[in-house]
């Protein structure tokens, strides 16, 4: 897909029209982070109070949280496979 053909008035205006390649974390990295050999990333997450929802990852077994869920799901779960 070409981005000067995918990018026209209609899916610019129309978020619904978008389509979204799968997630890819080493596309991510390489492509955002441009990361160097050997050099570590950083996932920092927001809560209102860190040591209870860290301790034994509280937060997902809570309502709500969708990103720090998703960072869990996507990101821990990926860098654990390598």
């Amino acid at each position: 897909m070409l981005l000067e053909n995918y990018l026209t008035e209609e899916v610019i205006r129309d978020p619904s029209k978008r389509e979204y390649e799968a997630f890819d974390l080493a596309r991510l990295l390489d492509t955002v982070f441009e990361p160097t050999q050997g050099c570590r990333v950083c996932i920092l997450l927001d809560f209102d109070d860190p040591a209870s929802m860290m301790k034994g990852f509280a937060y997902l077994e809570e309502d709500g949280f969708a990103v720090q869920k998703m960072r869990m799901n996507i990101f821990t779960r990926l860098c654990m496979q390598g």
